[in-house]
């Protein structure tokens, strides 16, 4: 008998479970990049990032957009971005105040602010591709206008955007398959409203003057991604349902050093 998938919500959507039902792109991505260290991520066995902070700042950034009562909630939760001791104690930490400045920078721009009025914020989204269950969840989502808004917090934004990935020099968007993401959520999105939606990625940088930037990948480049989505998923499936043993990829995670074992010489 086919199991119900679980009804989504604030609460639940981010929960890590054996009982694994939704693919996601952070799942999918991690898995991509290292299957063993995805899989152990999943069963909790292993703590894909070994440091909160850029995944906290992102989420500071992300709370305060959905709404006053998210953000509240966020800081009451996550006593540990505040100082606790001295003269500054109870105030946001150094990094954190940075985020205050990434925030007051999307607001100084009209375009933004334009952008972002009248959206649904962090609505949960939900379909099948080539049979598996997949979920996303927009930062914020205009219906009748037919776009959505995705929040990127990077190092900088300079120049041409490119960082070195896998030897050669790509576009950030491209280089966090940033692009995959956005395929994946319009993929999303056109099953459950029947209509086309475009993706816009506003970047704020992490500088301490930061900068703001607005991207769309390409459809051309969404297309590709969402063919690799459906090459890769069943594979990443079976891993997941224990049908096909992970492989560890020889990269710099924690993970790889940890278990990595001597079995050859190595003639230098």
């Amino acid at each position: 008998m086919t199991q119900t998938p679980t009804k989504l919500t604030a609460e639940n959507y981010y929960e890590k479970t054996t009982d694994f039902q939704y693919m996601s792109f952070s799942i999918f991505k991690n898995f991509l990049q290292n299957e063993a260290a995805a899989l152990a991520d999943l069963k909790g066995e292993y703590k894909w990032f070994d440091n909160d902070t850029a995944l906290l700042m992102g989420n500071y950034l992300h709370s305060y957009f959905e709404s006053p009562e998210a953000h509240a909630a966020f800081i009451n939760e996550h006593p540990e971005i505040l100082s606790s001791r001295g003269s500054t104690k109870g105030q946001l930490k150094t990094e954190y105040k940075k985020c205050e400045a990434m925030i007051k920078r999307l607001e100084a721009d009209d375009m933004f602010v334009n952008m972002l009025a009248g959206t649904e914020r962090e609505t949960i989204i939900t379909g099948e591709i080539d049979g598996v269950l997949w979920k996303g969840k927009t930062d914020a989502l205009n219906v009748e206008d037919g776009y959505f808004i995705d929040f990127k917090t990077v190092k900088d934004l300079d120049g041409d955007c490119t960082i070195w990935q896998d030897g050669q020099k790509q576009h950030f968007i491209h280089a966090r398959k940033y692009d995959m993401q956005m395929a994946i959520y319009q993929e999303l999105l056109r099953q459950t409203y029947g209509k086309d939606f475009m993706p816009i990625i506003w970047a704020v940088s992490k500088e301490e003057t930061p900068i703001a930037r607005m991207f769309s990948p390409s459809q051309m480049s969404m297309d590709e991604a969402l063919e690799k989505v459906k090459f890769s998923q069943k594979h990443i499936k079976q891993i997941i349902d224990g049908e096909v043993k992970p492989r560890m990829s020889a990269d710099d995670s924690r993970y790889f050093k940890a278990h990595f074992r001597v079995n050859e010489i190595e003639f230098v």
